[in-house]
């Protein structure tokens, strides 16, 4: 907890400034710099990442009342009876205008252009102090984020400018602890039945697209038309598909393309994931390997077959 010495000491030396001349003088444009700052920490972190981040921006009020404002919730706690609003840390493009609709902000993010921005843990909302995992700090409090780190260690106190590298690297993190819950062998036989719901197109896409040129969207996209050869229409496969990718942590969405209404399952885990590196490394051996082709269809044909069973 921060003392009344330590948050005046603090917005003292934020709000005044030692001139070349000596003199003691105030610092102007705060405001400004701290909105630019925030901004582009929102621009720089991937919608489809940040989106995962439920937060908060502490803004109201001049800068000692953003810092007692941020003491009293990391000590005290959210003051139940008074509506805390929160929104992701970002969003992707397309989603800005309905998100922000929805909540009632202009972005459909939570303002970072304050002294401070709450940053939940991963797909988790803040409801209680102990929701908190980050706390963003804009600009002119960088010189005192190893203090406000003593005062309170039970969250992560970060440079705005350095909150899109930890958010990243956080849901990179999340998403490896997800698949690495199942055994190597496990995760062998899953990857080899995923690409035997599309043969030889899965691999392709996958390989050719845009993953090893750095573009992170779209990183794979799965066909599901039923040409020949290509990955079957049916419901069953579909859901089959999109469950290994849950149980890898995957994030993905569906789409149609074309006048043919071709649905695609679409992954959007950016390209330097590790999972996602694994699997095109699977992807690279099964396609020139036949015996290897012929035991991913068998096991998917497998799958359809318990399924069609079941019914």
């Amino acid at each position: 907890m921060l003392t009344a010495e330590q948050i005046k000491f603090i917005s003292s030396s934020i709000y005044f400034r030692i001139d070349d001349n000596g003199q003691l003088s105030r610092v102007s444009g705060l405001d400004d710099d701290m909105f630019v700052t925030g901004k582009v920490a929102q621009n720089h972190t991937d919608g489809n990442i940040g989106k995962h981040f439920d937060s908060h921006g502490i803004a109201k009020g001049t800068i000692s009342e953003q810092i007692e404002t941020l003491n009293s919730i990391l000590s005290n706690g959210i003051i139940s009876d008074k509506t805390f609003y929160t929104a992701p840390w970002s969003i992707p493009s397309e989603d800005i205008a309905g998100v922000g609709a929805a909540l009632g902000t202009s972005g459909g993010t939570a303002n970072t252009g304050g002294l401070f921005t709450l940053v939940g843990d991963y797909d988790k909302l803040i409801k209680t102090k102990d929701d908190i995992k980050f706390v963003a700090v804009n600009s002119p409090a960088y010189p005192y984020i190893e203090a406000l780190q003593k005062s309170f260690p039970g969250v992560k106190f970060v440079k705005m400018s350095d909150m899109p590298k930890t958010i990243s690297e956080y849901y990179a993190q999340r998403l490896s602890n997800k698949a690495a819950k199942y055994s190597d062998a496990d995760k062998k036989l899953l990857a080899m039945e995923l690409f035997g719901y599309g043969r030889m197109d899965v691999a392709e896409v996958i390989v050719s697209g845009d993953l090893r040129t750095g573009i992170r969207k779209p990183v794979a996209r799965f066909s599901t038309w039923g040409a020949k050869d290509s990955v079957s229409s049916s419901p069953q496969d579909i859901d089959r598909i999109t469950e290994i990718l849950k149980r890898f942590g995957l994030e993905y969405e569906l789409g149609n393309i074309g006048f043919l209404g071709q649905q695609t399952i679409q992954i959007n885990t950016p390209p330097d994931n590790p999972t996602v590196k694994w699997l095109l490394s699977v992807y690279d051996t099964i396609k020139n390997e036949k015996h290897l082709q012929d035991q991913a269809l068998r096991l998917a044909g497998k799958y359809r077959q318990s399924a069609q069973d079941s019914k």
